[in-house]
Formats: structure tokens, C-alpha cells, sequence
């Protein structure tokens, strides 16, 4: 098993700063292969939001160095690394929180980051970055905490109707803006030839998932370059179509 990697980060049509932040680790570890990927799309002004999310990236970032080896082969793999990155989530939270109450200034990120050790994947998310799933077809993996997708999981709003909701960008929770926050966690196993895609909300506004996956079938994407210049099209392609915030896209592939 091994991983083709690629991205694209842009600070898009209107922004002064990006925001945005991503992270790529890939490691062999009791000869296995590994990757940890993230990212997290911050909130606030100016360089608030762009410490924000880099606070994170940072975390999960030394997690992987310092943590992660003396976890390897734990009989309870999947349940220290839930544990391990909940605290990680929750101290950055403390430290984002107390640092804008000192400050009074609101200030977070959302977060999505991915563990893969060969063919199984744990992801552990907070607010309304995604990851996707492409084989055969585009499946979302994570689910938005936003107002507007608690109300349609309600039924209180169609899906037809949501396209022009403008609650899709409200938050339920952001490590940051709270005294608490409470990750949401994923496992599933991958298919050799299958891919992962993180991206933040910047990128899925303006790019659906039938371009996602025309644009990024796995059977095409046979070189990490290939895979670099889809980034980079599409990502040319949301700010084409009007897209004023960050964008950010980065896609795995297993082999």
C-alpha cells in the first residue's frame, strides 16, 4: 500500500488573508504505511482566523510526530487514537477560547482531519469542512454542522430549497468560539484505487459532486501531477464562478 497526494490551497476572489490550512504526514510504522491528512478553514479578522486554524494544524501536526508512533499496534488502536485527538481538539479549543476572551475578539476554525494505516481510515471533524470519498461514485462522508443541514436532517428543509439557504454557512460548532466543542468521529476501510478528498467549504460551493467525480475518477488520476492539476483547474473553476472565500482541495489516493 502506498498514497499519490496532491492540493491546492488559493486565497480566492476577496479575501486579504487565506485563512485556510492543510496538513499532510505520511509515514511507514510497524511496517505499515500511514497518512494523516487535514484541513481547516479559520474564522475571524484577518489574521485571527489564519492563527486560528493554524493553531490546529500545528496540534494535530505534533500529535502525529510524538503521539502516534507509540500507538502503533495498541490492541485498542482505534479507540486511543479517538481519544487522543478529542484532547488535541479540545486543547486548542481552551487555548483559542481563552486567547479571544483576553483579546474580546471572536476568532475559530473548523476541522477535518483523516488517519489513514493501509486500508482503514479513522477522521474526526468539526464544523463544515468534508470529506469525500470517490470510487464508483462521490460519497460525503462527514456530515456539516451547520443550522442549515441539522434542519434538513429535521426535514424542515428540502434539499431543493437549502441550495439557496443562506444558514449553510452558519455553524453549530468551531474549535475556538466556544468554552467546549465535541468532534465527530469516522471509520470506514478504503479500496486500493479509491480516493480521499478534504476540502474546505471555499472549494464544494462552486464545484458539485458530479464534477468531483468526472473531475477526480481515480482511474485517471494515475500520477500525484495529474492529481495536481485537477486541484488546480478546479479550484480556478470556483473562483470563475464567483467564489469570494478561501478554497482549499487536497486529494489521496490509495495504490
Amino acid at each position: 500500500m502506498g498514497f499519490q497526494i496532491a492540493y491546492k490551497t488559493d486565497i480566492g476572489n476577496a479575501k486579504d488573508v487565506n485563512q485556510d490550512g492543510l496538513l499532510i504526514k505520511t509515514a511507514r510504522a510497524k511496517e505499515k504505511d500511514v497518512a494523516f491528512l487535514c484541513v481547516c478553514d479559520g474564522m475571524g479578522g484577518l489574521s485571527d482566523g489564519e492563527m486560528a486554524s493554524t493553531c490546529v494544524i500545528c496540534a494535530m501536526s505534533d500529535w502525529f510526530d510524538k503521539s502516534l508512533p507509540g500507538l502503533m499496534g495498541s490492541e485498542n488502536f482505534e479507540e486511543d487514537v479517538k481519544r487522543d485527538l478529542s484532547r488535541v481538539v479540545e486543547s486548542a479549543n481552551s487555548r483559542l477560547n481563552a486567547y479571544g476572551i483576553r483579546h474580546n475578539i471572536q476568532l475559530g476554525t473548523t476541522c477535518t482531519a483523516v488517519l489513514v494505516v493501509e486500508d482503514e481510515y479513522i477522521g474526526i471533524h468539526v464544523g463544515d469542512t468534508r470529506l469525500y470519498e470517490i470510487m464508483n461514485s462521490v460519497q460525503q462522508i462527514t456530515e456539516d454542522q451547520t443550522v442549515l443541514a441539522r434542519e434538513i436532517a429535521l426535514g424542515r428543509v428540502s434539499t431543493q430549497d437549502a441550495k439557496n439557504d443562506s444558514r449553510a454557512s452558519i455553524l453549530l460548532q468551531c474549535i475556538g468560539a466556544a468554552g467546549q466543542v465535541q468532534p465527530a468521529f469516522v471509520k470506514n476501510k478504503i479500496s486500493r484505487g479509491s480516493m480521499l478528498m478534504l476540502c474546505s467549504d471555499g472549494f464544494r460551493n462552486k464545484v458539485d459532486e458530479f464534477e468531483m467525480f468526472e473531475g477526480f475518477r481515480p482511474k485517471y488520476m494515475t500520477d500525484p501531477r495529474t492529481m495536481e492539476k485537477q486541484c488546480e483547474y478546479f479550484t480556478e473553476l470556483a473562483k470563475q464562478r464567483g467564489e469570494r472565500d478561501n478554497i482549499t482541495v487536497l486529494v489521496a489516493k490509495l495504490i
